[in-house]
C-alpha cells in the first residue's frame, strides 16, 4: 500500500489516530487503542489544571495563570488516567504500546518539546522496577552521593510506557518494609504526583505529572485495592478465531510502510491542541451523568469508581469535540464512550476478582480437556502458572460451580481420565 492512498480522518485527534490504526492495520484497535487515547486527553487537561510551568526551556512559553478548571471539595483535582493493559503472553501488548511509543514511528511519540514538533516527552521501560521508576543513590569514593535519576523524575510532564510491571507487583506481595515502602512512593506519584521520601541515602522530594501507561500478563495482577484503584484496567483475551485472525492481517500488513508526514501532521495537531487548551470551565452533560451513574449502580461499584470514569470522560474529551482557544469543556456521553465504559469496568471486575480463574476460564473456552494431559502443560505454556497453582484454582472453581470436573473411564478400561470444561467469557 503506498503512503498517500489513505483518506484520513482528521475530524479530530481521536479520528485521527483510529483511522491510522485502520491504515496499518491494527487487529482490534477499536477496542486496544481508545483507552491509551484518552489518556493522552487527559494528560493534557492535567497539565493544564496542574499549571505545568515550562520555564526551564527557554523557547517555550509557560501555562498562563488562573487556568484551574476542575476542582472537587475544594481541591484542584488530578485528571491523570493511568492505563494497565492486561494479555497472555504473545497477544500484542508491546505492539499495542509500541503505537504510541515507538521511537520515530509511535503517533504520539517525541523525545522533548523543544524540537518544536509535537508529540509528547516519552520513556518507555522494557522492565519497569522501583529503580527504574524513582532512581538509585549510592555513596561514591569520594563520599558524595551519586544519584541516578528515575523516570518520574526524569520526565515529569511526559508519558511512562512500561511492557512489563511483575517485578514491581512481585515487591507489593512480599511485604515487609521495602514492598510497603515502595507501594506507597508509587500510590504517591500515581495520585497527586508528589514524591516525597527520606527512606534512602537520598531525601527525595519532588511532583510529577507522568502518565504511567503499563502492560502485563494478566495473571500477574495481584494488587492490592489502593495501586488497582487508580488505574484503569483493561484486558484482551484473544479466543481463536482472534488467533486465526491475528495470523492473516500479520500476512496482509507486510509492505505497509508508516507514514512519515501523516505522523509530522499529527504530532502538530496534538501540540495546537496541547498549547491552546484554554478551558476555564468544565461542563458535564446531564445525559452523561446519568448514564455513568447507571453504570456505577448496575455493577454494584463503589462512589470512587466514578472518579476514574470521569477521567476517561475528560481525556475523550478533550481528545474528539474540544476546539483549540474554547473556554468551556463539555464533556458528553456518546456510543463510543459508553462502550469503552462498560467493557473497562466488566474487565477491572473480572481481573480484581480473581486474574488466575478469568485467565484458565478464558483457556479452557467451550473445548474438554482432559486436565493433566492437556490442560495443564497448555496453561503452563501459555499462563506460565505452576502445576499446582493450576490445579488448586480449578479446585476453587468446581466448588464456585464456574467449571466442570469429571471422572471418566473408556470404552476400553485403562486408567480414568480427569476432564474438565467451562463456557467461555462474556462476549464483548
Amino acid at each position: 500500500m503506498s503512503v498517500e492512498a489513505y483518506d484520513y480522518d482528521w475530524s479530530t485527534c481521536y479520528d485521527a489516530l483510529m483511522s491510522y490504526a485502520d491504515r496499518c492495520m491494527f487487529y482490534k484497535s477499536k477496542f486496544l487503542l481508545p483507552p491509551i487515547i484518552c489518556a493522552h486527553g487527559a494528560h493534557i487537561a492535567n497539565l493544564r489544571n496542574k499549571q505545568y510551568n515550562y520555564k526551564r526551556y527557554e523557547d517555550l512559553p509557560p501555562y498562563p495563570q488562573g487556568y484551574q478548571f476542575y476542582s472537587r471539595g475544594g481541591r484542584i483535582k488530578d485528571i491523570r488516567l493511568h492505563v494497565l493493559f492486561t494479555a497472555p503472553s504473545g497477544a500484542g501488548k508491546d505492539h499495542t504500546l509500541g503505537y504510541f511509543s515507538e521511537e520515530r514511528t509511535g503517533t504520539t511519540h517525541y523525545s522533548d518539546w523543544r524540537h518544536k514538533k509535537g508529540g509528547f516527552p516519552t520513556k518507555t521501560i522494557n522492565k519497569v522496577t522501583d529503580a527504574s521508576l524513582f532512581g538509585t543513590a549510592r555513596v561514591g569514593k569520594n563520599g558524595k552521593i551519586i544519584e541516578s535519576i528515575g523516570a518520574f523524575k526524569e520526565y515529569p510532564n511526559g508519558i511512562i510506557y512500561g511492557s512489563e510491571i511483575s517485578s514491581v507487583l512481585t515487591q507489593f506481595t512480599k511485604g515487609g518494609t521495602s514492598g510497603l515502602n515502595l507501594e506507597n512512593l508509587l500510590l504517591q506519584a500515581l495520585d497527586n504526583g508528589h514524591i516525597n521520601s527520606d527512606i534512602s541515602i537520598l531525601r527525595q522530594d519532588y511532583r510529577t505529572y507522568a502518565t504511567c501507561i503499563w502492560a502485563t500478563q494478566l495473571v500477574r495482577i495481584m494488587v492490592g485495592s489502593g495501586f488497582a484503584r487508580r488505574l484503569w484496567i483493561y484486558s484482551f483475551m484473544p479466543r481463536h478465531y482472534d488467533m486465526v485472525r491475528l495470523n492473516e492481517v500479520y500476512d496482509q500488513s507486510e509492505g505497509i510502510r508508516p507514514d512519515l508526514d501523516f505522523l509530522l501532521k499529527l504530532q502538530r495537531k496534538l501540540k495546537t491542541l496541547y498549547y491552546n487548551f484554554v478551558p476555564k470551565e468544565i461542563h458535564w452533560e446531564d445525559e452523561y451523568k446519568k448514564k455513568r451513574n447507571v453504570l456505577v449502580e448496575s455493577l454494584h461499584l463503589p462512589h470512587f469508581e466514578k472518579e476514574l470514569l470521569d477521567r476517561l470522560a475528560i481525556g475523550y474529551a478533550v481528545m474528539t469535540n474540544y476546539e483549540p482557544g474554547d473556554k468551556l469543556l463539555e464533556v458528553r456521553m456518546d456510543k463510543r464512550l459508553h462502550r469503552q465504559m462498560e467493557k473497562g469496568l466488566k474487565d477491572r471486575i473480572n481481573v480484581l476478582d480473581n486474574a488466575k480463574e478469568y485467565s484458565l476460564l478464558w483457556l479452557m473456552g467451550e473445548k474438554k480437556w482432559n486436565l493433566n494431559s492437556e490442560f495443564v502443560p497448555e496453561a503452563r505454556a501459555a499462563l506460565q502458572m505452576t502445576k499446582s497453582d493450576i490445579i488448586s484454582t480449578i479446585d476453587e472453581m468446581v466448588k464456585k460451580q464456574t467449571v466442570e470436573k469429571k471422572t471418566v473411564i473408556g470404552n476400553k478400561g485403562g486408567r480414568p481420565k480427569i476432564v474438565v470444561k467451562a463456557a467461555p467469557p462474556e462476549e464483548e
